[in-house]
């Protein structure tokens, strides 16, 4: 089974960053280059560990140096935050897998600008330029292959059955960012279709006292899936 439902990372370049001012003029790659060889090491935040090693192979690759240092999205949004609350900005680039979180807590209070080049953008579909969005990553159902030749249930229902009881994981969506937009995306986008699937399995409606997101939270709030 496959969850339809695209989670965004965000490219952000701080408001503080020497070269920001470029993306209202005319963009040119070398001259961008050749400033930024003027000017102090850039750093650059980002969740993965990859992003060290990216960091040396962009220095050797443009002259510019920079340093590229792993962080969740929250304490990257704390450390953007208060440098910009103290008017002393030292992050140059960050990368953040939660993007309602980096909208409302650092796009919105004008604490950093998302900025596209000017010869990329024909490259970039619109609605991922607003904010700049590097990474689509789907969450997605999987099965033990070893285990069963076809997926073993036809019904997300099903996983809140007796026989499945220990054998489903997943991260905390409490602390896993990506987890929360994607049940917030099932709650928004797909609820009328989860009570469907709910009747369609056990031949009655779904009834509930929730009134909204009511068929996750019934869901991830399952005996069987805690």
């Amino acid at each position: 089974m496959k969850m339809k439902y695209n989670l965004l990372a965000l490219s952000v370049v701080t408001a503080g960053l020497s070269f920001a001012p470029h993306a209202k003029a005319s963009f040119d790659l070398q001259t961008t280059i050749a400033a930024a060889q003027q000017e102090a090491p850039i750093t650059v935040y980002a969740p993965t560990g990859k992003i060290v090693q990216q960091a040396k192979d962009f220095s050797e690759k443009y002259g510019v140096k920079a340093v590229g240092i792993k962080a969740k999205a929250p304490h990257i949004i704390e450390i953007i935050s208060r440098e910009a609350l103290a008017n002393n900005v030292k992050a140059d680039v960050a990368l953040i897998e939660d993007a309602p979180a980096t909208q409302a807590q650092l796009l919105a209070k004008g604490y950093v600008t998302s900025w596209v080049p000017d010869d990329m953008k024909q490259d970039i579909s619109k609605d991922y330029q607003t904010p700049l969005t590097v990474v689509l990553a789907p969450n997605v159902w999987t099965y033990n292959t070893a285990q069963y030749d076809t997926c073993p249930i036809t019904n997300i229902w099903q996983l809140t059955e007796p026989e499945w009881r220990h054998k489903i994981a997943m991260q905390d969506p409490l602390i896993k960012p990506l987890y929360a937009d994607t049940f917030n995306q099932m709650a928004t986008n797909y609820d009328d279709r989860m009570a469907k699937a709910y009747q369609d399995l056990y031949g009655k409606p779904l009834k509930t006292d929730e009134s909204s997101a009511l068929c996750v939270n019934l869901l991830l709030n399952h005996p069987l899936l805690r």
